[in-house]
């Protein structure tokens, strides 16, 4: 069944319509970093720096909408323009000129920035730190 099925295919193959890619080129798909890498990551930085491991989850979450896409552009637009924060921990780059977009979306700086500034206690610089643990 197969093998007609193979012929029928060949003859009337200049006959079928191309259709485009279902996916783009692999050069211009994003990093896709395992949600079990990112956690074991989220591990790592809290027990390096001595902090709350469920903290630094609940944070990712919320900034990343629950996504753990470590190129995730921040969703929200002000005046039409949609800001520029960046990855796993949000960084917000015009606040930090000393981070570029590519440590901001690489999810090891990223993880580790968030969990050095939990440490220092700086969880004021992430909107969900405010959200979930200030009042």
């Amino acid at each position: 069944m197969l093998a007609i099925f193979a012929i029928f295919l060949s003859l009337n193959a200049p006959n079928l319509p191309v259709l485009p890619p279902l996916l783009p080129p692999v050069q211009e798909i994003a990093p896709i970093v395992a949600t079990s890498t990112v956690l074991a990551k989220i591990d790592a930085v809290s027990a390096k720096y001595g902090v709350s491991r469920d903290m630094v989850y609940k944070i990712v979450v919320c900034e990343t909408a629950g996504t753990f896409d470590p190129t995730i552009q921040s969703q929200i637009i002000k005046n039409g323009i949609q800001e520029d924060s960046w990855g796993l921990a949000q960084i917000h780059l015009p606040d930090h000129p000393d981070i570029s977009k590519q440590q901001a979306i690489d999810p090891d700086f990223a993880l580790d920035y968030l969990a050095s500034k939990l440490s220092e206690h700086k969880g004021f610089l992430w909107s969900c730190y405010k959200q979930m643990y200030t009042k």
